[in-house]
Parts: C-alpha cells; structure tokens; sequence
C-alpha cells in the first residue's frame, strides 16, 4: 500500500532519471559544454545557432531526455487549435465593452460556465451592455465556441 505523496516522489525520480540519462548521453557523446538554446550572452562562449537551421522539437510521451527553449530567440510552434482563456474586447474609442448581452456565448459554452446579467437604465428600460459577467476560469474548456458564435466579436480568444 502505498503512502501519501508517494507518487509526488515517484514522479520527481523518474524526472530526475531522465536529466541524469541525457546528461549522461550528452557528455558520451561529446556535448556537454554545447549549447542547446539560442541567443547571445553578454558573454557568449559559444557560436550562436542559426534560426533558419536549428530543429524543432515536440515533447510527447515517445520524447527520451528533457530540453529548454530559449524563449525570446527560440519559439516552438503555435498550434492551429491552440486556445487561450477567453476576454472581453473594449472598444479604444469610447472605452465600453463591445458585448451586447445577447447571451449567444452563454448559450454556446458546452461546460455552461460564462453568466451574464443585463444592464438596465434608471427607467427600468433594457440596456444593451453586460451588468455583470462571469466566465468561471477553472471550468473553461478553452473550445473558442464563445469567440466563434459571438455576432459582435466581442470575445478573443487566440494568441
């Protein structure tokens, strides 16, 4: 029977297994002082790598040994159904949000986690503008249908 936190500890030795076996791989193979990132260093020992060269690596559960992008020289690639948690978009002009609480993204959302209550003026009468609006973080999903279905763009969603 196994012990609580016994697989927090399981897990930090088969990552600490797989950075001794590329660390070892990576000094029998003769690179253990190359660089693996790209960028200049105010002191950059080594040759910078070429862009257009360097190759691009997917991590998945196949992938032996860890590595480091370096983030502002080295990207990896945006996925096309890559999604982000999703905004509301304010207009620069007049500083109001652009969402009309037509309800349609509501309506949309498979896991029902955006609420939305309508504004009304001081007469009573409907205005066209959010009272009050949610989107529940943790329960997203992060499908885009929101952005997707929303007649006045009011949602962004995407890098």
């Amino acid at each position: 029977m196994m012990s609580i936190g016994a697989g927090i500890f399981r897990g930090h030795l088969i990552t600490l297994r797989r950075f001794l076996l590329t660390f070892w791989r990576d000094i029998a193979a003769g690179n253990a002082l190359k660089r693996r990132g790209g960028g200049t260093l105010l002191v950059d020992l080594f040759a910078r790598p070429d862009a257009a060269k360097s190759p691009r690596w997917r991590q998945d559960y196949k992938t032996d040994g860890l590595f480091t992008v370096e983030y502002p020289d080295e990207r990896l690639p945006v996925y096309e159904r890559f999604r982000v948690l999703p905004v509301l978009i304010y207009d620069t002009e007049d500083g109001n949000v652009r969402c009309t609480s037509c309800n349609i993204c509501a309506k949309v959302c498979p896991p029902q986690c955006i609420w939305m209550a309508q504004a009304k003026s001081p007469k009573g009468t409907v205005v066209p503008l959010p009272e009050d609006f949610y989107i529940d973080m943790d329960v997203c999903m992060n499908c885009g249908l929101c952005s997707e279905y929303c007649p006045f763009d009011c949602h962004q969603d995407g890098p």
